[in-house]
Protein backbone atom coordinates (compact mmCIF):
# COMPACT_ATOMS: atom_id res chain seq x y z
CA UNK A 1 0.00 0.00 0.00
CA UNK A 2 1.52 3.36 -1.40
CA UNK A 3 -0.21 5.93 1.90
CA UNK A 4 -3.43 4.93 3.63
CA UNK A 5 -6.57 7.19 3.83
CA UNK A 6 -6.08 10.32 3.69
CA UNK A 7 -8.80 13.59 3.97
CA UNK A 8 -9.47 16.48 5.44
CA UNK A 9 -12.89 17.66 6.34
CA UNK A 10 -13.94 21.15 7.25
CA UNK A 11 -17.34 20.57 7.47
CA UNK A 12 -16.54 20.42 11.49
CA UNK A 13 -14.89 22.29 13.94
CA UNK A 14 -12.31 21.02 14.74
CA UNK A 15 -11.79 19.47 11.20
CA UNK A 16 -11.81 15.96 10.74
CA UNK A 17 -8.50 14.45 9.63
CA UNK A 18 -6.80 11.11 8.36
CA UNK A 19 -3.41 10.78 7.62
CA UNK A 20 -3.26 14.87 7.38
CA UNK A 21 -1.94 17.66 9.17
CA UNK A 22 -3.42 21.18 8.12
CA UNK A 23 -1.83 24.63 7.78
CA UNK A 24 -3.77 27.85 7.20
CA UNK A 25 -3.31 30.96 6.35
CA UNK A 26 -6.10 34.19 6.03
CA UNK A 27 -8.94 31.36 6.14
CA UNK A 28 -11.31 31.16 8.83
CA UNK A 29 -13.80 28.13 10.26
CA UNK A 30 -17.63 29.05 8.70
CA UNK A 31 -19.27 25.76 10.09
CA UNK A 32 -19.66 23.47 7.22
CA UNK A 33 -16.23 24.87 5.89
CA UNK A 34 -13.11 26.75 5.16
CA UNK A 35 -13.60 30.72 3.57
CA UNK A 36 -9.99 31.37 2.29
CA UNK A 37 -9.95 35.21 1.74
CA UNK A 38 -7.82 36.56 -1.78
CA UNK A 39 -3.84 35.03 -0.90
CA UNK A 40 -5.38 32.74 1.96
CA UNK A 41 -4.26 28.81 1.65
CA UNK A 42 -4.69 25.47 3.41
CA UNK A 43 -1.58 23.16 3.49
CA UNK A 44 -1.99 19.47 3.68
CA UNK A 45 0.56 17.54 4.87
CA UNK A 46 0.63 13.83 4.51
CA UNK A 47 2.96 10.58 4.85
CA UNK A 48 3.28 7.95 1.89
CA UNK A 49 4.82 4.89 2.59
CA UNK A 50 5.95 3.42 -1.02
CA UNK A 51 5.18 6.02 -3.64
CA UNK A 52 6.59 2.79 -6.07
CA UNK A 53 3.09 1.10 -5.72
CA UNK A 54 1.34 4.45 -6.81
CA UNK A 55 1.35 5.30 -10.37
CA UNK A 56 -1.45 7.53 -10.43
CA UNK A 57 -3.43 9.21 -7.25
CA UNK A 58 -7.09 10.53 -7.56
CA UNK A 59 -6.97 13.90 -5.70
CA UNK A 60 -10.91 15.29 -4.98
CA UNK A 61 -11.08 19.19 -3.97
CA UNK A 62 -14.81 19.60 -2.83
CA UNK A 63 -15.74 23.90 -2.65
CA UNK A 64 -17.19 26.34 -3.99
CA UNK A 65 -16.75 30.18 -4.97
CA UNK A 66 -18.84 32.57 -2.96
CA UNK A 67 -21.02 34.77 -4.74
CA UNK A 68 -20.79 38.76 -4.87
CA UNK A 69 -24.58 39.68 -4.13
CA UNK A 70 -26.66 37.81 -7.04
CA UNK A 71 -23.94 37.40 -9.12
CA UNK A 72 -20.82 34.57 -10.05
CA UNK A 73 -18.45 35.39 -7.74
CA UNK A 74 -14.38 35.29 -8.96
CA UNK A 75 -12.28 33.31 -6.54
CA UNK A 76 -9.42 31.38 -9.08
CA UNK A 77 -7.48 28.92 -7.00
CA UNK A 78 -4.00 26.78 -7.86
CA UNK A 79 -3.71 23.37 -6.26
CA UNK A 80 0.70 22.07 -5.53
CA UNK A 81 2.19 18.69 -5.39
CA UNK A 82 5.66 19.41 -3.79
CA UNK A 83 5.34 23.02 -5.17
CA UNK A 84 4.68 21.79 -8.45
CA UNK A 85 1.55 23.07 -9.84
CA UNK A 86 -1.01 20.65 -10.43
CA UNK A 87 -3.39 22.83 -11.80
CA UNK A 88 -3.37 26.87 -12.21
CA UNK A 89 -5.78 29.30 -11.51
CA UNK A 90 -8.56 26.98 -11.59
CA UNK A 91 -12.12 28.33 -11.31
CA UNK A 92 -14.36 26.05 -9.64
CA UNK A 93 -17.77 25.71 -11.99
CA UNK A 94 -21.10 25.59 -10.68
CA UNK A 95 -21.66 29.44 -9.60
CA UNK A 96 -21.63 29.25 -6.14
CA UNK A 97 -25.04 27.54 -5.35
CA UNK A 98 -23.38 24.16 -4.30
CA UNK A 99 -20.37 22.53 -3.58
CA UNK A 100 -18.60 20.83 -6.77
CA UNK A 101 -15.90 17.88 -6.53
CA UNK A 102 -12.70 19.27 -8.22
CA UNK A 103 -11.68 15.60 -9.47
CA UNK A 104 -7.47 16.10 -10.25
CA UNK A 105 -4.87 13.56 -11.24
CA UNK A 106 -1.62 13.30 -9.20
CA UNK A 107 1.48 11.66 -11.44
CA UNK A 108 3.06 8.84 -8.98
CA UNK A 109 6.33 10.73 -9.67
CA UNK A 110 5.17 14.00 -7.52
CA UNK A 111 4.87 11.56 -4.64
CA UNK A 112 8.18 10.68 -2.10
CA UNK A 113 8.59 8.48 0.65
CA UNK A 114 7.85 9.86 4.14
CA UNK A 115 5.79 13.57 4.05
CA UNK A 116 4.33 15.24 1.51
CA UNK A 117 3.14 18.79 0.74
CA UNK A 118 -0.14 19.72 -1.15
CA UNK A 119 -0.57 23.31 -1.26
CA UNK A 120 -4.51 25.13 -2.03
CA UNK A 121 -4.19 28.88 -2.78
CA UNK A 122 -6.64 31.17 -3.56
CA UNK A 123 -5.16 33.96 -6.13
CA UNK A 124 -4.84 37.53 -4.61
CA UNK A 125 -7.13 39.15 -7.50
CA UNK A 126 -10.12 37.50 -5.97
CA UNK A 127 -12.83 39.45 -5.70
CA UNK A 128 -15.04 36.82 -3.18
CA UNK A 129 -13.86 33.76 -0.92
CA UNK A 130 -13.31 30.03 -1.72
CA UNK A 131 -15.06 28.15 0.52
CA UNK A 132 -13.19 24.63 1.03
CA UNK A 133 -15.42 21.79 2.41
CA UNK A 134 -13.07 18.75 1.82
CA UNK A 135 -10.21 16.99 -0.11
CA UNK A 136 -9.37 13.96 -0.54
CA UNK A 137 -6.46 11.58 -1.76
CA UNK A 138 -6.70 7.87 -2.92
CA UNK A 139 -4.71 5.68 -5.10
CA UNK A 140 -5.74 5.79 -8.55
CA UNK A 141 -7.05 2.11 -8.15
CA UNK A 142 -8.58 2.71 -4.74
CA UNK A 143 -10.10 5.93 -5.97
CA UNK A 144 -12.97 7.01 -3.23
CA UNK A 145 -11.70 4.76 -0.62
CA UNK A 146 -11.04 8.30 1.56
CA UNK A 147 -14.41 9.19 0.86
CA UNK A 148 -16.15 6.06 2.18
CA UNK A 149 -13.84 6.18 5.36
CA UNK A 150 -14.29 10.58 6.15
CA UNK A 151 -18.57 9.54 5.61
CA UNK A 152 -18.41 6.48 8.01
CA UNK A 153 -16.52 8.41 11.01
CA UNK A 154 -18.92 11.89 10.16
CA UNK A 155 -21.82 9.15 10.78
CA UNK A 156 -20.91 8.15 14.23
CA UNK A 157 -22.89 11.15 14.87
CA UNK A 158 -26.27 10.38 14.23
CA UNK A 159 -28.50 12.71 16.12
CA UNK A 160 -29.43 15.63 14.07
CA UNK A 161 -30.85 18.89 15.41
CA UNK A 162 -31.19 21.55 12.95
CA UNK A 163 -32.84 25.32 12.94
CA UNK A 164 -35.53 25.50 10.69
CA UNK A 165 -37.69 28.08 8.54
CA UNK A 166 -40.63 27.66 6.17
CA UNK A 167 -42.11 30.00 3.49
CA UNK A 168 -44.98 30.26 1.18
CA UNK A 169 -44.09 29.13 -2.35
CA UNK A 170 -44.38 30.54 -5.46
CA UNK A 171 -44.52 34.04 -3.77
CA UNK A 172 -42.02 36.80 -4.36
CA UNK A 173 -43.00 38.64 -1.87
CA UNK A 174 -42.92 36.15 1.16
CA UNK A 175 -40.54 35.90 3.63
CA UNK A 176 -38.84 32.90 5.78
CA UNK A 177 -40.51 32.32 8.94
CA UNK A 178 -39.26 30.26 12.04
CA UNK A 179 -40.22 27.03 12.13
CA UNK A 180 -40.33 23.92 14.64
CA UNK A 181 -37.19 22.42 15.33
CA UNK A 182 -36.34 19.34 13.38
CA UNK A 183 -34.59 16.68 15.45
CA UNK A 184 -33.80 13.13 14.83
CA UNK A 185 -31.61 9.84 15.13
CA UNK A 186 -30.77 7.70 12.22
CA UNK A 187 -28.84 4.64 12.72
CA UNK A 188 -27.69 1.88 10.61
CA UNK A 189 -25.13 -0.68 10.73
CA UNK A 190 -23.36 0.32 7.77
CA UNK A 191 -22.41 3.92 8.83
CA UNK A 192 -23.52 6.32 5.84
CA UNK A 193 -25.37 9.57 5.83
CA UNK A 194 -28.79 10.15 5.14
CA UNK A 195 -29.49 11.89 1.29
CA UNK A 196 -33.33 12.48 1.26
CA UNK A 197 -36.20 12.09 4.51
CA UNK A 198 -39.63 12.72 3.90
CA UNK A 199 -42.49 11.87 6.16
CA UNK A 200 -46.54 12.48 6.73
CA UNK A 201 -48.27 13.90 9.71
CA UNK A 202 -51.48 12.36 11.36
CA UNK A 203 -53.37 16.01 9.96
CA UNK A 204 -52.25 15.34 6.45
CA UNK A 205 -49.19 17.62 6.22
CA UNK A 206 -45.63 16.74 4.65
CA UNK A 207 -42.59 17.14 4.41
CA UNK A 208 -39.60 16.15 2.52
CA UNK A 209 -36.23 17.17 2.35
CA UNK A 210 -32.68 16.69 0.69
CA UNK A 211 -29.38 17.34 3.10
CA UNK A 212 -26.24 19.21 1.52
CA UNK A 213 -23.73 16.64 1.53
CA UNK A 214 -22.10 17.82 4.86
CA UNK A 215 -25.48 17.55 6.73
CA UNK A 216 -24.72 21.11 7.31
CA UNK A 217 -28.09 22.18 6.42
CA UNK A 218 -31.28 21.24 4.05
CA UNK A 219 -33.58 22.33 2.07
CA UNK A 220 -37.35 21.13 0.76
CA UNK A 221 -41.01 21.34 0.77
CA UNK A 222 -43.76 21.32 3.74
CA UNK A 223 -47.56 20.62 1.92
CA UNK A 224 -50.45 21.69 4.64
CA UNK A 225 -53.30 18.89 4.66
CA UNK A 226 -54.97 21.55 2.61
CA UNK A 227 -52.59 21.72 -0.07
CA UNK A 228 -50.88 25.07 0.81
CA UNK A 229 -47.45 24.64 -0.18
CA UNK A 230 -43.84 26.10 1.42
CA UNK A 231 -40.20 26.15 0.99
CA UNK A 232 -38.68 24.76 3.94
CA UNK A 233 -34.69 24.49 4.98
CA UNK A 234 -32.61 23.98 7.89
CA UNK A 235 -29.45 24.95 9.18
CA UNK A 236 -27.89 22.38 11.57
CA UNK A 237 -27.69 23.45 15.05
CA UNK A 238 -26.61 20.26 16.80
CA UNK A 239 -24.90 16.84 16.41
CA UNK A 240 -24.10 14.24 18.19
CA UNK A 241 -23.16 10.49 18.67
CA UNK A 242 -26.53 8.83 20.02
CA UNK A 243 -26.66 8.32 23.83
CA UNK A 244 -29.14 7.23 26.60
CA UNK A 245 -29.78 11.15 26.83
CA UNK A 246 -31.51 11.42 23.13
CA UNK A 247 -34.93 11.04 24.38
CA UNK A 248 -34.56 14.12 26.78
CA UNK A 249 -34.01 16.69 23.95
CA UNK A 250 -36.66 16.94 22.92
CA UNK A 251 -39.81 17.27 25.26
CA UNK A 252 -41.79 15.66 22.47
CA UNK A 253 -42.84 12.09 22.01
CA UNK A 254 -40.18 10.22 20.42
CA UNK A 255 -41.31 7.27 17.35
CA UNK A 256 -39.20 4.46 16.91
CA UNK A 257 -39.96 2.80 13.66
CA UNK A 258 -38.75 -0.73 11.93
CA UNK A 259 -37.84 -0.47 8.08
CA UNK A 260 -38.13 -2.92 5.41
CA UNK A 261 -34.73 -2.66 3.29
CA UNK A 262 -34.96 -4.60 -0.83
CA UNK A 263 -32.25 -5.59 -2.34
CA UNK A 264 -31.35 -5.43 -6.12
CA UNK A 265 -33.48 -9.08 -6.92
CA UNK A 266 -36.62 -6.76 -6.00
CA UNK A 267 -35.73 -3.91 -8.23
CA UNK A 268 -34.78 -1.10 -5.75
CA UNK A 269 -31.95 1.22 -7.35
CA UNK A 270 -29.04 1.45 -5.07
CA UNK A 271 -27.47 5.19 -4.01
CA UNK A 272 -24.18 6.80 -5.00
CA UNK A 273 -22.38 5.30 -2.03
CA UNK A 274 -23.82 1.73 -2.97
CA UNK A 275 -26.62 1.28 0.24
CA UNK A 276 -30.16 0.57 -0.90
CA UNK A 277 -33.47 3.15 -0.75
CA UNK A 278 -35.36 2.06 2.11
CA UNK A 279 -39.29 2.52 2.86
CA UNK A 280 -40.24 3.23 6.47
CA UNK A 281 -42.74 1.42 8.47
CA UNK A 282 -44.45 2.47 11.54
CA UNK A 283 -43.26 -0.11 14.31
CA UNK A 284 -46.16 -2.17 15.38
CA UNK A 285 -45.70 -1.42 19.83
CA UNK A 286 -45.65 2.36 18.52
CA UNK A 287 -49.14 2.60 19.36
CA UNK A 288 -50.74 6.11 18.00
CA UNK A 289 -48.90 8.33 16.90
CA UNK A 290 -48.73 11.69 15.30
CA UNK A 291 -46.68 9.88 12.34
CA UNK A 292 -48.39 7.89 10.17
CA UNK A 293 -45.45 7.02 7.90
CA UNK A 294 -42.38 7.93 6.01
CA UNK A 295 -39.47 7.41 3.61
CA UNK A 296 -35.56 7.75 3.77
CA UNK A 297 -32.97 6.58 1.77
CA UNK A 298 -29.74 5.32 2.66
CA UNK A 299 -30.97 4.52 6.47
CA UNK A 300 -32.33 1.19 7.63
CA UNK A 301 -33.96 3.15 11.07
CA UNK A 302 -34.84 6.38 11.67
CA UNK A 303 -36.77 8.53 14.44
CA UNK A 304 -38.68 10.84 12.65
CA UNK A 305 -39.35 14.57 13.60
CA UNK A 306 -42.73 15.31 16.26
CA UNK A 307 -45.30 16.91 14.20
CA UNK A 308 -45.81 19.11 17.17
CA UNK A 309 -47.24 22.53 15.88
CA UNK A 310 -47.44 21.15 12.46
Amino acid sequence: MGFDVTYADFSAEPARLANAKVERQRTRSAGSHLALNAGGSVTLRFEVADPEDVEQATLTVTALVSKLGSSIGYAPMDVLLQGEPLVADLTVPGGGDLPQDNVLAVPGHLLKPGTNTLEIRTLGKARSMLWLYRITLDPVWERGRSERARTAEAARDSVFSYRTERRLAHSSSSSWQSAPRLLFHLDRDERSLPAQLGWRTADGAESAISFQSDMSGFHGCYRTADGTAYEYQGRLGDRRPFSQETENLSASTLHRFHTEEAGAAAGTRPTSCGCWSTTVRRHPSSGSTGVTSGAIRVWRCCTPPPPTSR
